[in-house]
């Protein structure tokens, strides 16, 4: 019998023993699973805190080259409205500057004498209506110069106005006309006066 219980003691012994490492197998198992489930979790955090970085840097990266691009297309725009302005005012000037030219030496021209396109010729009475036919006559055998229309009366005086096809010295011109006593320039104007008949 107490072989029996000496057998029975050490089979106890063994499955407690047994039993205690299984136990701490099945704890160091969890153990592991647990530290390996942190690891994970740790590493998920870290992978996760990572790509949200980048995003991050990303996203900033895209708003700055969306800024540098902004402020980009304003300067361009700034510039090629600067240029658009200075271009515009050169042309400005340099069209004033045509003008007055042209203006300063229709004006020279006219002070000399010279004539280019509609141009008043005004003739003072008295004269007769045969008189004004013949200088009108004479008048439309000017090569370059054509007659535009004529008013007034012999009575009041005649206006008429001529287009002068190029620049010429109309005055001297006139003089030569059979008819014309005389020629005079003022305001623009041509004064001619014919002879008495």
């Amino acid at each position: 019998r107490k072989e029996a219980e000496e057998k029975a003691r050490r089979e106890a012994e063994l499955a407690a023993k047994e039993k205690a490492r299984l136990e701490a197998e099945e704890a160091k198992k969890q153990k592991e699973a647990e530290d390996k489930a942190k690891r994970e979790a740790e590493l998920a955090a870290k992978e996760k805190a990572r790509l949200e970085a980048e995003e991050a840097k990303k996203r900033k990266e895209a708003e700055e080259k969306a800024r540098k691009e902004a402020e980009r297309l304003a300067a361009e725009e700034a510039r090629k409205q600067k240029e658009d302005e200075e271009k515009a005012q050169r042309e400005a000037e340099e069209k004033a500057k045509r003008e007055a030219e042209e203006a300063r030496r229709r004006k020279e021209a006219e002070e000399a004498g010279v004539y280019e396109g509609a141009v008043k010729v005004m003739v003072v009475p008295p004269i007769e209506r045969t008189q004004v036919n013949s200088f009108e006559e004479s008048l439309s055998r000017i090569p370059d110069l054509r007659l535009v229309f004529v008013s007034g009366s012999p009575a009041e005086g005649v206006e008429v106005v001529v287009s002068a096809q190029k620049p010429m010295r109309l005055a001297d011109i006139l003089r030569t006309l059979p008819g014309v006593a005389e020629v005079d320039t003022k305001n623009k104007r041509v004064i001619v006066t014919l002879k008495s008949p």
